[in-house]
Order: C-alpha cells, then sequence, then structure tokens
C-alpha cells in the first residue's frame, strides 16, 4: 500500500468518478457476443479454453457472483481499470496529474478498457502490477519480490498468451537479470503456477496451439493484412498516441527500468508486425505497448512546454469525441448507427423472438458461438453450437453439453434460407431461419487421427492417407450403419475458398467400435490439379448437407512437377 501514497487528490477524484461511470455504462450496454461467450465460460470454470487461457473467466465469475446482469460481468474490468489509472499515474512518476489525464483520456484503448470485458482486461491489470513490482525488484534483490513477480507472471499468463511478449522485451532490455539467483526463482514460480493449465492442454491434444498456429495459417495472407495490422494501430494511437510516440525520441536520459518500458513497445509493436507478415493481427493485440507509453510520454510532455501546448487542444478534441462516443453506445439509439460487426442493442428482444420460433425445442446455432452464447445470456436457457465441416471449432466443442439433449428434436438456426416459414425477424438483425431436426446426434468424438499432417504432393496424383478412427465417445459405435445413415464427406480449402464437401470412401472402416477403441483406416485422397497450400478435413454427414467435424485439418502442398 505504500506504492499508492503522496498520489494527488484529482487523481484520486478522477479515480473514484471513472470507476462509477464505467458501471453505470457497463449496466447499461448489452454485451458484446465476445463478452457473453466469456460469460458462457464462466460457467464451466476450468483451466483452460479453447480460444484462451481462463483469466477473464475468472474476472467473470467474481462479479457476476454479485450481480447478474451486465454490469456482474463487467464489474471486475471497471474495478481493475480504474486501480490501473492508480499505478499508471505512480508509474509515470510526474506531479503534473493534469497532464497525465490530457494523455489517458484521449486514448481509444483507455475508454473502452474500462466497460468491455475481455481478455485484455486482465492482461493489462496485471502487466501494470507486473511493472510495479518489476521496478522495485530492480532496486532490491529480494526473494519476496522474486516470488510475487513469479506469481503475477503466472496471472498473466493465464490473461492472455501474449504475455511471452512481456517477458522476452523485459529480458532482452535487461539480459544482467539473468545473473540474479532470484530472478530464477521467479521463473521456477511462474512456470510452476502455469503447469495445470499446461496440463489442461495436453489432456486436451494442443487444441488452444492448433488453433493460433495450425486453423490459422489456412487463412490467406496478402499485403492487405499487413496494412490492416498497421491501419489498426493508427486507430489505437490516435493523434495523442502518435505524439507519445514522439515522446520516445525527446527523452535524454533513460533509466534501466525506461530502457525496459521502451522494449515493451518496441516489442509488442514489432512482435505483431512480424505476425502480420503471417497473418490477420487484431488491432487490440498491443493493448499492453500502451501503458510504457502512457508513462513515459506523460513524464515527457510534462517537462517539454512545446509539446505541452501541442498535445493539449488535441488531446481535449479526441477526449470530448471518446467521451461523446461512449455516451451514445450506452444510449437507447446505440445500433440504430454505428454497428461494430454486431448490433449494440436489442439482443434481449432478438433472443425471445429466436425462442418462440424454437417453440420449446432446444436452439443450435451453426458457425457462431457468438449467438449462442448471447442466446444464453439473454433467453435464460442453454444455447448451444453446432460445428460444420469448415468451421474452425470454439469450446462448445469441448464442453459436450450437447449430450443432455441428445435424441431429440433440435431447432438449428441458419443464416440462409428460401423457406420464409422459418424466418425470425428481430429490428436491427439480419433475417435467420429455424429449421427442425428429429433425434440429434452428434459423432464429433469419433475422431480420425493421422500421425502425419503435413504433405507434399503432385498435382493430379492419388494421396494413401494413413491414420485411425479413435471413439472418444461413451457409447459404442456401429460403423457399418452409421456410415450408412451418415456419410462420410470431405472437403478441400484453398486461398480462401474452399469446394463443396464431397463423399468418400472409408477402408476398413467397418464392425463395432466399443468407447475407448480404435482401428486403423486409410483413404485415398484424389489431390487437385492446381498447386498451392490446400487444407483438407473429414467429417460425417449431419443434415441440410452440413457435415461436422471429425478430424483435425491436414495440410497438403500441391506442386506441379
Amino acid at each position: 500500500m505504500d506504492f499508492f501514497k503522496n498520489i494527488p487528490k484529482p487523481i484520486w477524484i478522477f479515480t473514484a468518478i471513472w470507476f462509477v461511470l464505467g458501471c453505470v455504462q457497463a449496466a447499461l450496454m448489452d454485451l458484446h457476443p465476445d463478452e457473453a461467450y466469456y460469460w458462457q465460460m464462466s460457467r464451466f470454470m476450468d483451466w483452460g479454453y479453447f480460444h484462451q487461457p481462463p483469466m477473464i473467466a475468472v474476472f467473470i465469475k467474481i462479479g457476476y457472483t454479485l450481480f447478474q446482469s451486465e454490469l456482474g460481468v463487467r464489474l471486475m474490468t471497471a474495478l481493475a481499470s480504474s486501480v490501473g489509472v492508480l499505478m499508471l499515474f505512480k508509474l509515470s512518476e510526474t506531479r503534473d496529474h493534469r497532464t497525465f489525464l490530457l494523455v489517458f483520456l484521449g486514448l481509444i484503448l483507455t475508454h473502452a478498457g474500462v466497460f468491455m470485458a475481455v481478455p485484455d482486461s486482465p492482461l493489462i491489470f496485471f502487466t501494470l502490477v507486473f511493472l510495479v513490482l518489476l521496478k522495485q525488484y530492480l532496486k532490491n534483490d529480494s526473494i519476496l519480490l522474486a516470488l510475487a513477480l513469479g506469481a503475477i507472471a503466472a496471472a498473466l499468463m493465464y490473461s492472455k498468451y501474449h504475455a511471452i511478449v512481456l517477458f522476452g522485451s523485459v529480458v532482452l532490455a535487461m539480459p544482467k537479470l539473468l545473473l540474479r539467483r532470484t530472478f530464477w526463482l521467479t521463473a521456477v514460480v511462474g512456470a510452476a503456477l502455469f503447469v495445470p493449465h499446461i496440463l489442461w492442454q495436453l489432456n486436451h491434444d494442443l487444441v488452444s496451439f492448433k488453433f493460433h498456429w495450425v486453423v490459422r495459417e489456412k487463412n490467406v495472407w496478402d499485403m492487405m493484412v499487413l496494412l490492416d495490422y498497421l491501419a489498426g494501430q493508427l486507430i489505437m494511437l490516435g493523434p495523442v498516441g502518435l505524439i507519445l510516440i514522439v515522446t520516445l525520441f525527446k527523452m535524454k536520459e533513460r533509466s534501466e527500468f525506461d530502457r525496459i518500458l521502451t522494449a515493451v513497445i518496441i516489442g509488442f509493436f514489432g512482435f505483431f508486425f512480424m505476425m502480420a507478415l503471417r497473418g490477420k493481427v487484431e488491432a487490440n493485440w498491443t493493448a499492453s505497448a500502451f501503458l510504457p507509453l502512457i508513462i513515459l510520454g506523460s513524464r515527457v510532455i510534462a517537462d517539454d512546454e512545446k509539446l505541452l501546448k501541442v498535445l493539449t487542444p488535441i488531446a481535449n478534441v479526441c477526449a470530448a469525441i471518446l467521451i461523446l462516443a461512449r455516451i451514445y453506445v450506452a444510449s437507447p439509439w446505440a445500433g440504430d448507427g454505428i454497428k461494430l460487426n454486431f448490433p449494440l442493442k436489442g439482443w434481449k428482444e432478438w433472443a425471445l423472438a429466436v425462442k418462440e420460433k424454437a417453440n420449446g425445442k432446444p436452439v443450435f446455432f451453426s458457425n457462431s458461438y457468438q449467438f449462442a452464447s448471447q442466446y444464453s445470456f439473454y433467453s435464460g436457457e442453454q444455447g448451444y453450437h453446432f460445428s460444420p465441416l469448415n468451421y474452425n471449432g470454439n469450446q462448445f466443442e469441448l464442453w459436450n453439453i450437447d449430450e443432455a439433449v441428445e435424441g431429440q428434436t433440435i431447432a438449428l438456426i441458419l443464416g440462409a434460407s428460401e423457406d420464409s416459414t422459418k424466418a425470425i425477424n428481430a429490428n436491427g438483425f439480419k433475417t435467420m431461419y429455424a429449421f427442425e431436426v428429429d433425434n440429434y446426434q452428434s459423432y464429433r468424438n469419433l475422431r480420425f487421427e493421422f500421425t502425419q499432417k503435413e504433405f507434399e504432393v503432385t498435382g493430379g496424383s492419388v494421396l494413401s492417407l494413413e491414420g485411425i478412427i479413435k471413439n472418444r465417445m461413451q457409447t459404442s459405435v456401429d460403423l457399418d450403419s452409421l456410415l450408412v445413415n451418415r456419410p462420410l464427406k470431405m472437403f478441400f480449402y484453398l486461398d480462401g475458398n474452399q469446394t463443396p464437401a464431397e463423399q468418400i470412401d472409408c477402408n476398413d472402416c467397418e464392425g463395432k467400435l466399443e468407447s475407448g477403441q480404435s482401428k486403423p483406416v486409410s483413404f485415398s485422397v484424389k489431390v487437385p490439379e492446381e498447386s498451392g497450400k490446400y487444407f483438407i478435413r473429414f467429417g460425417l454427414d449431419f443434415e441440410l448437407g452440413m457435415p461436422e467435424q471429425n478430424s483435425d485439418f491436414i495440410k497438403l502442398n500441391v506442386v506441379n512437377e
């Protein structure tokens, strides 16, 4: 608590107001579909999830225990953001609270971070805690600080894997830390506390790694991907952020801690620039770089009258625009104007319209875990998700919560149909369509597994693909009757385009397969003539020509001799 001493009264007052207004906005706004997905995760607490580690689910679980509403989902985010104001100000080492607040209020990230319950929220909070402890650790090589740093390092990894960039930046900036014995204690403690998540990943076939490093690879790279990253960073920075970048070149002296902060900025922007040369990078992935920018920039500007004169009018205008934007998105009129991929309002009415059309049947959404999550939150009933063959996958596939409704007639919600009698209409939402599916049964846990998952083949040739079929279901499976009723399909994916799924013969897919058993199988895959990087996947037919997923992606590098 000594760290928070000598913070001027205006900063305390601002922080209190910031928290209250953040809570008000959190309570007034409908959840973004991603927030609903994280809320869904908090209902099934675990050491890991398909897309990310579990810290955001922990944040939501705590707040939702107190308030079963949008406010509860976002409460810990609002609190963490407010405590973050105090840590940022103290780390900036400036007494000029006006300059600090101008910088803080002029950035998009700081406004969005106070009410959105997303994984970046705990990442930013624990990054600040880590920097606070690290600053003390540089001065005082103590076991207690080393232990605390290890615990926070684990909390960072449980927040988002991007924490690795932070750790790498710190070590590269101060390699002599590796000579401290206590620093290795930090590493051991952090790694030990992260073991439960590692075990979760191993027990789930490294599903997150596969998603981020294999499945994402099937997206085609072109120059627009890189330009999109650069444009996103310019928008995130805004005029105030660009001024903060300028301050980095005006610093005359840098302490050890300042060098680390500078390295973190370069590390995050540089690392994700390199990632943008591989595939799509979300603009918010560099969020942690803005913390040292604020810390260093507000200090430099406070001591530079020329920069302060430039910053003041620009920051005031940016802050006014951002505050007005926040008022708008929390107002009853939000959703009739700007729609950020999804409507901002009306999710309760939408969920009730879907529920009415389903007429008491369990509701499944194809290709959208966001819709399934929003339906769960706003209808009061569990929503389910169906993953067709071309889908990247999500946490619903791991929960198996749909086992409770197997054998029942379900309502499968799709985004397109020519049958107007199946339409679901809700103001501000695209029309959706509800189809009845009798005797719902999923066989996604009947898996085709392959040791080799990448091949280089000649266009037009035939690939002999050998693997196993493994029954991960709780019941036995008669393969002969199953493949008659639900034929096996395969599809090719190339350069962002997919071919229609085609039926394929499975050699030795016969007989009865007990729960937990596996047997060798093989396929003869006709390779396309056109060269390129293909991905293929196998799945059993389901309904409406939509096979489900029964294998991971396999990569084919097709070349022409």
